[in-house]
């Protein structure tokens, strides 16, 4: 009966939870939205927790180190069933989200003690008691009654201002940009925008699956593609069948910054990338230039040849043979540059690429990644390396501009939530 009461409890909380977010607005003029279940996630997480207890609950950090910080429960903002996050444009990667504050001082509090964020003194408000917290590429305005979220590099103060001072009566309900879209309508984690792009993210135990659908005007892609032969020891697979000329035409002011002639590059490549990192090392001599006195104190130059240990990678472009002589002696390292069948290829081996490296393939976009070893090396440096054991994303064309995804990947340990283990643990 109590088992039962408490059931009946949460399944009514989380029904009116779920209705009250339901009236969450967005500006009309938004052209993105992110939706996180934070309700079926916390769901998850609970029930996950019991069979894990242990570890949710006796494996946290030092206790000294906790004292400052505030619980779960008092963090001074109210969190919503569903938190959205709004994009107002389709070309910078910022999105905003509103809370409502149920005590200032507790926000505050949380966000220097548990989230470390710093106070911008260089935020001038026109209102008293407004404030930002800054940390990397995240942004909190933070108000008496309304907190906004930002995250991207390039927040803007005055538009974050913007939205707090908002009255709404002019935004739409979040709610409504997704309903066209059933496949991610049980998504934990879901993308959408007004080209009627989606992503959906699903957290399980040991595992996270993703699915999607894009679309551009920079997809040309194949009707033949084609896919690497993967070698076992193979850390990351790398394969793109698309029209590579319309993603320079696009990034052309990009790459004229980096002395890349565009207009006389762009009309000699083809329809397939290739990158191939292996789990192993080669040596590359390098010289290395210093300066010193001689006996005159007149400045010489000394040169020192030094090996070095880089990764065994290899990239193949399809494109005309005479672009080998746009290429530099050495980019982030020495590459042998070769052609072969057609391809561009630049490698860390010295080995000549040789046998049958591709095969037909269903895929327009494969993606291979298995932890090895050496891979640690070059890829520690993302903070969820050691969570994440494989993984595999695969694009199948619908149309020439068009584009399915599915993904998955393994965490390390199978019996923990996906997203526990990357955001929590």
């Amino acid at each position: 009966g109590l088992i039962a009461l408490l059931a009946i409890s949460l399944f009514t909380i989380k029904y009116l939870r779920s209705s009250k977010a339901d009236e969450i607005r967005i500006p009309a003029n938004s052209y993105s939205l992110i939706k996180i279940d934070f309700d079926d996630i916390a769901i998850d997480l609970l029930k996950n927790s019991v069979v894990n207890f242990s570890t949710y609950y006796f494996s946290q950090t030092d206790t000294a180190e906790k004292s400052d910080k505030n619980s779960v429960w008092n963090v001074g903002v109210k969190i919503p069933a569903d938190i959205y996050l709004f994009s107002l444009s389709d070309t910078l990667s910022i999105y905003y989200s509103v809370f409502d504050v149920s005590n200032k001082s507790d926000a505050q509090s949380f966000l220097k003690n548990n989230l470390t964020m710093n106070l911008d003194s260089s935020y001038k408000s026109s209102s008293d008691g407004e404030e930002i917290f800054v940390k990397k590429n995240i942004k909190v305005l933070l108000a008496e009654k309304k907190m906004i979220l930002a995250i991207g590099s390039k927040a803007d103060p005055k538009i974050m201002t913007s939205v707090l001072r908002s009255d709404q009566q002019d935004w739409v309900l979040a709610k409504n940009m997704r309903m066209e879209n059933i496949e991610i309508s049980k998504s934990k984690v879901s993308y959408v925008d007004l080209a009627k792009n989606w992503v959906g993210l699903d957290f399980m135990n040991g595992k996270i699956e993703i699915n999607g659908y894009y679309n551009s005007d920079l997809f040309s892609f194949p009707s033949n593609p084609r896919e690497t032969n993967i070698s076992e020891d193979n850390v990351i697979s790398l394969d793109v069948n698309s029209d590579l000329s319309l993603i320079l035409k696009e990034k052309q002011e990009y790459l004229k910054g980096m002395n890349l002639p565009v207009d006389s590059v762009y009309k000699y490549v083809g329809n397939f990338m290739s990158i191939q990192l292996k789990d192993s090392q080669v040596l590359e001599t390098d010289t290395i230039i210093t300066y010193d006195y001689d006996d005159n104190f007149e400045m010489i130059e000394k040169k020192t040849v030094q090996e070095i240990e880089v990764p065994d990678l290899t990239l193949s472009i399809i494109a005309s043979q005479h672009l080998l002589g746009y290429l530099p002696d050495k980019m982030f390292y020495k590459f042998t540059r070769n052609y072969a069948d057609g391809m561009i290829n630049l490698s860390t081996n010295n080995e000549l690429l040789k046998g049958d490296r591709f095969k037909t393939s269903k895929n327009v976009l494969s993606f291979v990644y298995n932890k090895r070893p050496l891979g640690g090396e070059y890829l520690s440096w993302l903070p969820i390396y050691k969570k994440i054991k494989s993984g595999t994303i695969y694009g199948k064309a619908i149309s020439e501009n068009e584009i399915k995804l599915e993904g998955k990947f393994i965490m390390e340990n199978s019996s923990l939530n996906s997203f526990y283990q990357i955001f929590v643990q």
